[in-house]
């Protein structure tokens, strides 16, 4: 019987619902034209973008550059597939540098988390973005300069050491005189550009002929760069032994 309330007319209807007609949590989103459910999926292609939930709410995807841009993004961006979520690009492109080489020009690239073998790598590594440092960087950088003997008169330099993230210079000389004497000259030798050298120590190892020497000494770095040159003063006689060697030592 209905039910009268001034121009309202109330009637009890009784309504049978099945399971299938009801759905929870199901989101409704209203395009131009028609009620479109966002579908919550995986986005695998382009075209998922257009029903994901993520996609319609904030009205943008990464689909719209095109299948294949859309690939090169995701390959720049995190090692992986087209078929990985945008989830999982957001995570492990979660902070990110600019790759400025000449190759591939400025671009944005994640941080490389690696081990890092070797000073050039810390241009790529987490670590060496944030404190310019690494657990490597307290290794002593040991070198073989040379280890062939010098002829009568001849001398020997060894490369530049750049000594910017280091604080000594170790030199390490071993020597054994020829048919004559033994008498060799060491010089140590620093520079603030690289180019003009100048001697800042001299040390002569003598000896009779046959004889060894060595010196063992360590330099604190009072300019850039520093080097060994090493002579032997015996214009008739080669050496029989020359060994040179150096080592950096850490900062700190």
């Amino acid at each position: 019987m209905p039910h009268y309330t001034g121009s309202l007319v109330q009637m009890q209807v009784d309504v049978e619902l099945d399971a299938s007609d009801i759905e929870i949590g199901a989101v409704e989103v209203k395009d131009q034209d028609t009620d479109t459910r966002a579908e919550v999926t995986d986005a695998n292609a382009d075209a998922d973008f257009d029903q994901a939930h993520n996609g319609l709410e904030v009205n943008a995807r990464l689909g719209a550059l095109g299948t294949a841009n859309y690939a090169r993004l995701l390959a720049r961006t995190f090692s992986g597939t087209l078929s990985e979520s945008l989830v999982g690009m957001l995570v492990r492109s979660g902070l990110q540098g600019i790759d400025s080489s000449a190759a591939v020009g400025s671009q944005a690239k994640p941080i490389e988390a690696r081990a890092a073998a070797a000073p050039t790598d810390f241009d790529e590594t987490l670590i060496g973005l944030l404190s310019n440092s690494r657990l490597g960087a307290n290794a002593q950088d040991f070198v073989t300069d040379t280890t062939t003997a010098l002829a009568a008169g001849a001398s020997f330099t060894t490369g530049s050491k750049d000594m910017k993230n280091h604080a000594d210079l170790g030199v390490n000389v071993f020597v054994t005189a020829g048919a004559g004497s033994l008498n060799v000259t060491v010089e140590l030798q620093e520079s603030f550009d690289g180019a003009t050298f100048r001697v800042f120590d001299t040390v002569t190892l003598t000896g009779a002929a046959g004889a060894s020497a060595s010196l063992a000494r360590l330099y604190s770095a009072t300019r850039r760069y520093m080097r060994v040159r090493v002579v032997n003063n015996d214009a008739g006689n080669a050496l029989a032994v020359t060994e040179v060697g150096t080592v950096r030592k850490p900062l700190g």
